[in-house]
């Protein structure tokens, strides 16, 4: 049984491996700044050299523990795992074995979510693997851009390489192959930092004795974020010396899509590790935390700040207007909606209600043929879109790749004056259709064939800018509109979650709604992910849906929800 803690209690025993289970607003950060500080104050073993490594899983949770604990010498690495690996173990060691895998590690500079695309990658994957039959060039794209790692069923020490759903008449060293043709060119997706670090610690065990002199403390939050292979890392460094501390909850596993399995934190295990459990909730009202409750009823959290508010709100109608109702209602607080899709975040964040579905990019790349040309309007798309957000360092890796990836000085300098023609000529392409921006690119940034007529012009001539725009990923990480995703471990006063069609198919209101009114969180995943949003609510509470039903009505009245129907 764990053992019960408050968030602001100090575990004394800092050597000692430890997991911490907590719900929503429960302070699992608290706890996990106290116990820095604990560290940093009282360690032995941390001395000049050595440091504590801090894993979260987003910038929102890193900017908040370096504001707590404050000054801390240096001593204090926090970052995400997968540049975590990428610093310390791939980055220094994978020259180590490298022409294992054909990789051209001269040329690596950093990781992302780099997918190879062009027709003569393609080729070259066919005749690599004989299997030049296979004639939909999206499919095959479409499928690298869903592989991931993980272990071997048959030999639970091997990784291999798979989509998440197999594709039937793919060979299974397809897989291998075409990852073998990103290696060669340098390039590494994020998921492969994953799998080097593995590989390099499993055939170069002396890195792990590097690390753990380094780090004697190694501390994850979010833990049920984890995936197998990085837990299988974990346990590799905390099998001696290195002390591990992971903080988490079951109950908001939410990335499945990257390798996360739920269950894991109550199955981790290290010799001795001290298991504790701290209850209650200190973020939300009486009323918010009822309905938390009733959500979850394995978990009855007690409300510690103990302050009513208002009765959460179904919000009936149209989510431009519900987020214009709820503005008008709260005047002087802000309002942070929370969104499933991508394109809805940034949509709403440009104050569109436009609906679209989240994958133009995609099609842009399969309406367009020409690569050179496709990369360098996706490319510009991306990079303008990040920089007028404040994200340059995003920016200007994004746009680097239309010159040489920024591996010289020179690269640098080209891509930076094009980011600033960019952003200064915005207005010129960015309030027509997107042939506006593929003139300017060709005229200004990078040359390219012109267009011909076919689907290519179709598409650039028909495509609204903004459409495209609001596509491009994580835009919507630090604005008042974001996605449950990049909302997670983050709090606001006032919330407003838009519940909206599952992508590609019609609104169901019965389905929406069900994670409140047919609750299985252990089961599914979008009920767990709509469980984050709710739980972000200081103060108040709603959730706007295209339609509501007598039936559901009442049903949601009946659990506490006040319903507006807007005109």
């Amino acid at each position: 049984m764990p053992i019960i803690i408050n968030s602001d209690d100090i575990v004394v025993d800092i050597e000692q491996h430890f997991k911490v289970l907590a719900g929503p607003g429960a302070g699992k950060t608290t706890f996990l700044v106290n116990h820095i500080k604990n560290i940093l104050n009282n360690s032995r073993r941390l001395k000049i050299q050595g440091k504590i490594a801090c894993i979260t899983y987003t910038n929102v949770a890193t900017e908040t523990i370096l504001k707590r604990v404050g000054d801390h010498a240096g001593r204090l690495e926090i970052s995400t795992i997968h540049s975590f690996l990428y610093e310390h173990i791939v980055k220094p060691y994978v020259h180590l074995i490298a022409e294992d895998y054909e990789l051209d590690a001269k040329n690596i500079s950093g990781h992302d979510d780099i997918v190879l695309s062009g027709y003569q990658t393609i080729e070259d994957w066919k005749a690599r693997t004989g299997q030049r039959r296979l004639r939909d060039n999206d499919l095959i794209v479409a499928t690298w851009d869903s592989l991931q790692w993980k272990f071997n069923p048959a030999n639970t020490d091997e990784l291999i390489v798979r989509p998440p759903r197999p594709v039937q008449y793919f060979s299974n060293d397809g897989y291998l192959e075409y990852k073998k043709i990103l290696w060669s060119k340098g390039l590494l997706h994020h998921d492969d930092v994953l799998f080097f670090s593995y590989e390099l610690i499993k055939k170069r065990p002396f890195i792990l004795t590097v690390l753990r002199a380094k780090f004697p403390y190694f501390l994850i939050d979010e833990f049920q974020d984890t995936s197998p292979i990085q837990i299988a890392l974990l346990k590799s460094i905390g099998a001696m010396e290195t002390i591990v501390g992971v903080v988490g909850d079951e109950m908001q596993s939410i990335y499945s899509f990257l390798g996360a399995i739920p269950g894991q934190l109550r199955t981790f295990s290290l010799p001795n590790i001290c298991e504790y459990e701290i209850q209650g909730n200190w973020r939300s009202t009486n009323e918010i935390v009822d309905l938390l409750n009733k959500v979850r009823p394995d978990l009855t959290q007690k409300s510690l700040r103990n302050v009513s508010g208002s009765n959460p709100t179904i919000i009936v109608g149209d989510k431009l207007a519900a987020l214009s109702w709820v503005a008008n209602k709260h005047p002087t607080n802000e309002i942070f909606s929370l969104c499933r899709e991508n394109s809805t975040a940034n949509a709403l964040e440009k104050g569109l209600g436009i609906n679209t579905h989240s994958n133009l990019l995609q099609e842009l790349k399969a309406k367009d043929t020409t690569s050179e040309r496709r990369r360098a309007v996706s490319d510009s798309i991306k990079a303008v879109e990040y920089a007028r957000l404040g994200f340059f360092k995003d920016a200007l890796k994004t746009l680097g790749k239309l010159f040489n990836r920024n591996k010289t000085v020179d690269d640098k300098k080209q891509t930076l004056i094009a980011l600033k023609k960019l952003l200064a000529n915005y207005s010129s392409y960015s309030t027509g259709n997107l042939i506006n921006m593929v003139d300017f690119i060709r005229t200004n940034i990078k040359s390219f064939s012109n267009l011909r007529a076919g689907g290519a012009q179709t598409f650039y001539n028909s495509t609204p800018y903004t459409h495209v725009a609001i596509a491009v990923k994580n835009l919507c990480e630090s604005g008042n509109c974001r996605t449950i995703h990049k909302a997670k471990g983050d709090e606001f006063e006032c919330v407003l979650v838009i519940l909206e069609a599952t992508r590609g198919k019609a609104y169901n209101e019965n389905t929406a709604l069900s994670f409140l009114l047919n609750t299985d969180l252990t089961a599914k995943e979008e009920h767990r992910v709509q469980y984050v949003a709710i739980s972000r609510a200081k103060e108040h509470l709603y959730i706007s849906t295209p339609a509501l039903s007598r039936t559901n009505k009442t049903a949601l009245e009946a659990i506490g929800f006040n319903v507006q129907i807007l005109p």
